[in-house]
């Protein structure tokens, strides 16, 4: 029995150029996932560089110690965007269903990861209620847009490990020691990521399906 990439959709005897379409149509994906990303990232970066040139014009009222930090996040989603960037660039050559299902599970961590850091770093400088909510609207983003590497297995995954980051973030910059029983905005932000991560996987699991057999009927008829 063959499997198509990753292993997700058995495919016993079938047409190579099926397995040839299938395989263009999740590089298609991830390129698409990656500048999708990538153009959020030197959104970003636009809006902080922006605001750090008005704010050394002295055209926007700023306290002098933010603009450093507006200057930092600049530099931070110029790099989590190049990051994008060169990570679709690698995905267009990786063949080969294990590796490329281990090349994504990285790169989710990657992304996660770095995201987190920035977070961390440069939220403690902010006041709590304004550094919480950006991180969680950033996470879920990341969740969406994961779908679209047709794997539900993989934005599930986006899901929990984006909810572990926001619960992570949560505890960090909320001052005060933490209350006996969970807080209301500690579990909402988890859950709310939770779902959304298993609402995106089953829009990405029919998407491969509808993808695959409209491949398959196409390769038929001719």
């Amino acid at each position: 029995m063959k499997s198509t990439l990753a292993g997700v959709l058995p495919d016993p005897g079938e047409d190579p150029r099926i397995q040839a379409l299938i395989q263009e149509e999740y590089t298609e994906s991830d390129r698409l996932r990656g500048a999708l990303l990538a153009g959020v990232f030197f959104l970003a970066t636009g809006f902080f560089a922006t605001m750090w040139v008005l704010t050394t014009l002295g055209a926007t009222p700023l306290e002098a110690s933010m603009r450093p930090r507006l200057l930092a996040s600049a530099g931070a989603g110029a790099v989590l965007g190049s990051l994008e960037l060169a990570l679709r660039s690698h995905a267009t050559r990786t063949r080969g269903g294990g590796r490329r299902a281990l090349f994504w599970y990285g790169t989710t961590v990657l992304e996660v990861g770095i995201i987190t850091t920035v977070w961390l770093t440069f939220g403690t400088l902010l006041p709590a209620p304004s550094s919480l909510f950006p991180g969680a609207v950033v996470f879920a983003a990341l969740t969406v847009i994961s779908a679209l590497r047709l794997d539900w297995r993989i934005t599930l995954f986006t899901g929990v490990l984006c909810a572990i980051a926001s619960t992570t973030i949560y505890i960090v910059l909320t001052p005060g020691p933490l209350p006996p029983a969970p807080r209301p905005g500690l579990l909402g932000s988890a859950n709310a990521l939770v779902t959304i991560g298993i609402l995106a996987g089953l829009v990405a699991e029919q998407a491969r399906r509808r993808t695959f057999h409209a491949i398959r009927a196409v390769v038929a008829r001719e």
